[in-house]
């Protein structure tokens, strides 16, 4: 009797147990099941983003830098083309190095960049990655928008002209975005574009690689671009990018390059995390900067819409 109760009781155990496994594996469904509904709309919204920012492309020239961008997150313009349009690397280099630029220590990691908040820390910071605010003039400028009408958009206007300047063994930076992440599918039919204008020969770029119709952004889809010298990379600046390793001193420039009719502050920059043990999920952070803080670390001067002329 004591061994029959025994198996009754083993057995109703046994019975317990598949039902919580069942039970279980019900709910994971259905919330896999949510979730892959909600990623398909989200998909499907982004796509006719996609579909409608190519269908503007008004030029040849225009639709093969939004496939590109669309599709693998980086146009390259090169360095031909960008001379032809009288940029000429080599002197802005020399105009750089012949001029006395104030150049100020900008974040390598995260706890750089939060620490930058305080003022007292910003006053003594120093790191091996610098920037400095640069004016290279009206006829510069002029020809950089010209690049942008012409491969980017006739509404596209470029600003915030910044030298970026890494020292020998400078390390990689923490990867962070340039704007606000949560309005990533505002941004994806006028979409703003931070650009790189490389002066020196090793110029590198760890952007997020891959199509803005992809949800989930893994580690894989961080890749290293080679920006060879004289060419201009630009790039989704609302997903994830980072500056790269450099063994030897390397001076470029960064700049924006934003549609008129979205108007954007650009005074913050958001530091991204990525879950080590997933190697999917990107965490935005706070931004830096704040608005409603004026002593806050500025990473740049806020853009501002500029009226068409």
């Amino acid at each position: 009797m004591v061994v029959n109760d025994d198996k009754e009781k083993k057995k109703r155990a046994k019975n317990r147990e598949y039902l919580r496994k069942r039970l279980k594996i019900t709910k994971h469904l259905e919330t896999k099941q949510t979730y892959d509904k909600n990623l398909r709309k989200k998909n499907a919204s982004i796509s006719q983003h996609v579909y409608k920012r190519l269908m503007l492309s008004e030029t040849p020239e225009q639709k093969k830098c939004h496939k590109s961008l669309l599709t693998s997150g980086i146009f390259r313009l090169s360095a031909s083309i960008v001379k032809s349009y009288g940029v000429n690397s080599s002197d802005i280099l020399n105009q750089l190095q012949s001029t006395k630029n104030s150049y100020e220590s900008i974040f390598q990691d995260k706890s750089d960049a939060f620490a930058l908040n305080n003022k007292s820390f910003r006053k003594n910071f120093n790191s091996p990655r610098k920037q400095a605010k640069i004016d290279l003039g009206r006829a510069f400028k002029d020809k950089m928008n010209k690049i942008a009408r012409d491969y980017v958009g006739e509404n596209y206007f470029v600003s915030d002209f910044v030298a970026l300047k890494s020292e020998c063994n400078c390390p990689e930076q923490a990867v962070h975005s340039d704007y606000d992440t949560s309005l990533s599918n505002q941004f994806a039919e006028n979409f703003p574009l931070g650009a790189i204008l490389a002066l020196e020969h090793g110029t590198r770029l760890k952007v997020f690689k891959g199509s803005i119709n992809t949800v989930t952004v893994t580690k894989e889809q961080m890749m290293e671009v080679k920006i060879p010298k004289g060419s201009i990379a630009f790039f989704l600046g609302y997903l994830p990018h980072a500056g790269c390793h450099y063994e030897n001193e390397n001076t470029r420039i960064h700049f924006l390059c934003s549609h008129r009719d979205v108007n954007i502050n650009t005074a913050a920059t958001y530091i991204i995390d990525l879950d080590e043990n997933d190697d999917y999920l990107p965490s935005y952070s706070i931004a830096l900067a704040p608005e409603n803080n004026e002593y806050a670390y500025n990473t740049r001067s806020a853009s501002k819409r500029k009226p068409i002329q």
